[in-house]
């Protein structure tokens, strides 16, 4: 009997990985996944239906990047383990952070429009076309948060993995 490693696809090839074969907006809108939950949705998904996981996420690439980093960190006089996770992987965390704090400023702005909206409402001769930027922009407002949390959460998830994946390799290493 044919042994096979464990999650990896008997059919797809390691570069048949998506959403990095797909465009930018596909990959931040989350496109690329309407195909696979369209056949989960007509069937149950087996594991020859996945995609392949980005090479750039795997153990083994993860555990090479950090392994670099935490080599050069042990040259240093007090290592530190958050430096080296910081070096290999930080550019993700940074990105997160950075559509972390864009969702969280949008939800201080919807106030001050709904403020406006109501203003609004309560003056008599306002225009028509004030009113109705006050709405678009709390409706875009809206789509924008949502756009922002759930690429953070995202990148979060996969910074993760990045950080458990190396920190278990080095620890078994």
């Amino acid at each position: 009997m044919e042994q096979q490693r464990p999650l990896l696809s008997r059919t797809a090839s390691l570069s048949d990985s998506c959403p990095e074969k797909k465009g930018c907006l596909s990959s931040m809108l989350f496109t690329w996944m309407n195909p696979l939950m369209d056949l989960g949705n007509r069937r149950p998904l087996e594991m020859d239906d996945l995609f392949q996981l980005n090479p750039d996420l795997r153990a083994d690439a993860a555990s090479a990047r950090f392994s670099a980093c935490w080599d050069m960190e042990l040259q240093k006089a007090s290592p530190s383990l958050a430096s080296a996770l910081f070096r290999a992987f930080g550019a993700k965390f940074v990105a997160a952070g950075v559509l972390r704090f864009v969702r969280d400023a949008l939800q201080f702005i919807g106030p001050f429009v709904l403020q406006r909206v109501i203003a609004f409402l309560l003056t008599p001769d306002a225009a028509l076309s004030d009113g109705l930027v006050y709405v678009a922009l709390i409706f875009v407002g809206g789509i924008f948060q949502s756009f922002c949390f759930r690429n953070y959460m995202y990148f979060v998830f996969e910074t993760g993995l990045l950080f458990r994946s190396a920190i278990v390799t080095a620890v078994y290493r």
